[in-house]
């Protein structure tokens, strides 16, 4: 795990580092975040909704798969370095399913995902160590208001 706050100043996702899993799991941090720093509760309530009626693996698959495009649509991922994807969703793979999800915080050019697990909660990860854990099936832009 690499944390961004010794060399990068203070960022939006750092505040989340360290909130455990069972306080916000992936779909409530990312509805959370988006709430709180990007003034979207019609997205917040959305994910909140069909995250939370979706808790085994398979279910969980289906409900991002199913869901996905009423929320976002796919992004460029040769933008990832730009400041314009901070904030840009992510879904994460995990063998054949779509599993989990996150959000990207774009801090001096460089891409960290902001998710959180079971084991370590909320974590802020460069992207490339997230890609060397997950499948990164796609980066969202959010739809608009």
């Amino acid at each position: 795990m690499q944390a961004i706050g010794q060399h990068a100043g203070a960022h939006w996702a750092e505040q989340y580092v360290g909130t455990p899993y069972t306080a916000l799991n992936c779909a409530q941090l990312v509805a959370h975040a988006l709430r709180t720093h990007f003034d979207r509760d019609d997205l917040a309530l959305t994910l909140e909704g069909y995250k939370q009626h979706a808790e085994g693996t398979l279910e969980r698959s289906a409900a991002i798969k199913g869901h996905r495009g009423d929320v976002a649509t796919r992004a460029d991922s040769s933008l990832l370095t730009t400041s314009e994807m901070d904030g840009y969703g992510v879904v994460l793979q995990v063998g054949v399913k779509l599993q989990h999800m996150g959000l990207v915080a774009v801090v001096n050019n460089c891409a960290y995902i902001l998710h959180t697990t079971r084991k370590s909660g909320a974590v802020l990860e460069r992207i490339d160590r997230v890609a060397r854990l997950y499948t990164i099936e796609g980066f969202y832009k959010w739809n608009e208001k």
